[in-house]
C-alpha cells in the first residue's frame, strides 16, 4: 500500500488543477484505495466509484460466489472547478447544418405534430400552418382539424420559430407537407446557448 500511496502523489502532481484521475481495483483493495484516495486527493475530491463487468461467467476458481465485476474510483484534483458531462466529441445525432451552424452548432429536428387524446388534447394547439404554396397544414396530416391531434408550440411560438429559423416546414415521402422544429446542438428553442450532456461512452477518454 505504501508504494501504491507514493504513486498517488505523483499522479496527482502530474494532474491539472481541474484533472481527474480513474483507478481500477478489485474489491480486496477498494476500501483501502479510498483512504489513501482521501489522503492524497482530500475526501472533498471525491467523484464517484464505479462498479464494472470486468468478466461474464465468472470461473471454475470461484469457491462461492462467482464475481464478475471491479471497481473504478474516480478523484479530482480540485472537484470546484472540474467540469463534468461537456460535450468532448460531436454527438453524432447532430446531422443538419444550415446559415446558422457557427453560433448554434448543427441539429436535428422532431415533428412538431403529436397526438394528444382525452383530457391531454388543447383546442388552442389545433391550428393551421400555411405551407410555403400556402396550403394548410393541420396537425397529424389529416388535413383538416380534428380532435386528436395538437402542435407542440403555440401559434405565437411557430410565428417565432419560422421567423427565427427554428421551424422547418418540407415534404415528406408521401409528398405530403409537414412541420419540424429543429434542435440545435448549441442553443435551446427559446434562443439561449446551451451545453448539451451527453452520456459518457459519447465522449473521448480523459
Amino acid at each position: 500500500m505504501s508504494m501504491m500511496y507514493e504513486r498517488l502523489v505523483v499522479a496527482r502532481d502530474l494532474l491539472k488543477e481541474d484533472g481527474v484521475i480513474f483507478i481500477s481495483i478489485d474489491d480486496n483493495e477498494v476500501h483501502n484505495l479510498r483512504k489513501i484516495c482521501d489522503d492524497v486527493f482530500g475526501e472533498e475530491n471525491f467523484v464517484a466509484e464505479i462498479i464494472w463487468q470486468s468478466k461474464s461467467g465468472g470461473g471454475h476458481d470461484e469457491k462461492c460466489i462467482v464475481k464478475e465485476s471491479e471497481y473504478i474510483v474516480c478523484f479530482s484534483k480540485t472537484k470546484n472547478i472540474t467540469k463534468f458531462g461537456r460535450r468532448i466529441i460531436e454527438n453524432p445525432n447532430y446531422k443538419l447544418s444550415d446559415q446558422d451552424e457557427p453560433i448554434r452548432g448543427k441539429y436535428l429536428t422532431n415533428k412538431l405534430d403529436r397526438m394528444m387524446r382525452g383530457e391531454h388534447y388543447s383546442d388552442a394547439l389545433n391550428y393551421s400552418i400555411l405551407s410555403p404554396d400556402n396550403t394548410e397544414i393541420w396537425p397529424g396530416n389529416t388535413g383538416k382539424k380534428t380532435g386528436d391531434w395538437n402542435w407542440r408550440w403555440s401559434r405565437t411560438k411557430v410565428d417565432w420559430g419560422i421567423k427565427n429559423n427554428f421551424i422547418v416546414i418540407k415534404k415528406g415521402n408521401n409528398n405530403n407537407w409537414a412541420v419540424y422544429s429543429k434542435q440545435y446542438e448549441k442553443m435551446d428553442h427559446h434562443g439561449k446557448a446551451v451545453e448539451r450532456n451527453y452520456p459518457y461512452h459519447q465522449c473521448s477518454p480523459i
